[in-house]
């Protein structure tokens, strides 16, 4: 096993990403944060852990998955219990790999607040397909026709992050953030509301308002399931 590879906006996807690596007797130096760049995306055998977005995977990801390369990878896609969609799928034709296992693992969602979910561990069956693999074929599953409509615009006409008065300009979001969407508190038309920057503000000084349409989708039943393929 090489590497645990993850992206994570508001945190439930790199905690699912650590508890995969300590599993995996892995050190902390043996996860890397996706979006960052830097080293070659080249493995023997991979694990590779995102949030879904829009039943789909998250633009920022899109180019660094051509780059990846590895004998086998495994793709764990974190969803908000609204709609998982066909992320995995889709990763899966982007990342140059054989697939050994995949999962769809409920977790948070980002706009829900004080939502008290537990994500559930990993299913020891991707352990053991990480440890000795074989390539399985994924399905294509289901997702809403409007889902790949533009996704990144939608989020952004649906929420709102409003910088406040707490902003002392450290600068830290700018850090943070994935996409070089945001410089000084002030948000640009890069932003994909991934919300790590609100997450990140040690002042506490990023207001989050969402539209009315989608305070209603947000109410909607969830679903807790894990959805396995190994």
């Amino acid at each position: 096993m090489n590497a645990v590879l993850y992206f994570s906006g508001t945190g439930g996807s790199r905690k699912v990403a650590e508890k995969l690596a300590a599993r995996l007797d892995m050190q902390a130096t043996d996860m890397i944060e996706l979006y960052r760049g830097g080293a070659p995306l080249e493995f023997e055998r991979v694990a590779v852990v995102f949030p879904v977005y829009s039943q789909g995977v998250p633009s920022v990801l899109k180019p660094v998955f051509k780059k990846l390369r590895a004998d086998y990878a495994a793709i764990i896609a974190t969803y908000g219990r609204m709609g998982a969609g066909n992320a995995v799928y889709e990763a899966a034709q982007l990342i140059n790999a054989k697939i050994c296992a995949a999962a769809y693992i409920p977790a948070k969602h980002s706009y829900i607040e004080n939502d008290d979910f537990v994500t559930p561990d990993v299913p020891e069956e991707i352990i053991n397909k990480l440890r000795e693999p074989t390539e399985i074929c994924l399905p294509r599953r289901k997702k809403s026709p409007f889902a790949s409509l533009a996704p990144d615009l939608r989020s952004r006409i649906a929420v709102k992050i409003l910088r406040t008065v707490q902003c002392n300009s450290c600068g830290i979001c700018t850090h943070e953030c994935p996409t070089n969407a945001i410089n000084g508190g002030k948000i640009n038309q890069k932003c994909i509301r991934c919300l790590k920057c609100v997450r990140t503000c040690p002042q506490g000084a990023l207001e989050v308002k969402y539209s009315r349409v989608l305070k209603r989708y947000l109410k909607r039943k969830k679903t807790e399931e894990t959805i396995l393929y190994t």
